[in-house]
């Protein structure tokens, strides 16, 4: 912080005397209290705040008006505009209105800031996840929704929607033809739609993210467990007690990796999704494996029995 010498100290003094001598003197002159002239004039600029107002029917209708009747006033005619106003139907007054309506919606733009694009597509994608679940939940529809930019050289490409509807669309491997959707998107974008040449870098694969990876392996999970249990979700936190109650065993998971949905890293949780992707872990039940062990004891008891 700048230190001010006494004699700057001063003139500054003098300076707020003789703007407060001023500012009583403007409130006075123009009848508007001085807390007011202080709010506008307090700093050393001061900016024209201007409120834009929408077009209304009225004013469309008084543009047509003096086009119709020209060498009027406007300064002096809006009376006799107001007077034809009055006289107009109330079907005619809706056009004019509905056209007002029309030039005050404002198309949106594009964002130029790619960080801000960035942010703002989370969003509207978070949105989009909360709606297809909800759509899921309580309309019974399922959805399988593909995103991709179509801002040329742009690397951006998502899948989102209901659970069962990435589901099906990963066994129907409709995801396959993610990258080709990117392309066409891009290229119609630049007006080629013979020739497709590749982006600068290609667009990243379904999954590649964390939370949706970990939200594919759980949701799959779930319904390998309730293909052999036949209701519930997979009790992970217990594991090793409730699978001998229930008589099951979950095969393929990766060797010396933690049975869990969540706690895993990143080229973890790939390994897991190739071999969910391939059919190699699956839950199997243990009730006949149980059940001719016990045999064998029982046989091995009766031999030793008899000698």
């Amino acid at each position: 912080m700048v230190t001010l010498s006494a004699e700057q100290q001063q003139k500054l003094r003098d300076i707020a005397k003789a703007r407060k001598e001023e500012n009583e003197r403007l409130a006075l002159e123009m009848e508007v209290p001085i807390e007011q002239i202080e709010l506008f004039l307090g700093r050393a600029t001061v900016q024209r705040i201007e409120k834009s107002r929408d077009i209304s029917g009225f004013d469309l209708f008084k543009k047509d008006w003096y086009k119709s009747n020209p060498g009027n006033n406007p300064l002096k005619s809006n009376h006799l505009v107001s007077a034809a106003w009055k006289l107009v139907s109330s079907e005619q007054k809706h056009v004019y209105h509905e056209l007002a309506m029309k030039q005050n919606t404002k198309p949106p733009t594009l964002n130029p800031s790619a960080s801000t694009r960035t942010n703002e597509r989370r969003g509207y994608m978070n949105d989009m996840k909360k709606l297809a679940d909800m759509l899921s939940l309580k309309c019974g529809v399922e959805s399988f929704i593909v995103l991709s930019s179509r801002i040329p050289g742009e690397n951006f490409g998502e899948i989102t929607g209901s659970d069962k509807g990435l589901l099906a669309a990963e066994d129907l491997r409709w995801t396959q033809s993610f990258l080709e959707f990117g392309l066409k998107i891009q290229n119609n974008e630049n007006g080629d739609r013979e020739e497709q040449p590749p982006p600068p870098r290609p667009i990243k694969k379904a999954r590649k993210n964390m939370n949706e990876g970990r939200q594919f392996i759980a949701h799959r999970m779930k319904e390998l467990y309730r293909e052999i249990v036949g209701y519930g979700v997979v009790p992970y936190s217990n594991w090793e007690t409730e699978k001998h109650k229930l008589e099951i065993d979950v095969v393929g998971w990766p060797e010396g990796m933690p049975f869990t949905a969540h706690a895993f890293k990143r080229d973890q949780m790939q390994e897991i999704i190739n071999a969910l992707e391939q059919g190699k872990i699956k839950f199997i039940s243990t009730k006949q494996t149980l059940k001719k062990d016990n045999n064998d004891n029982m046989e091995t008891k009766m031999e030793l029995d008899g000698k």
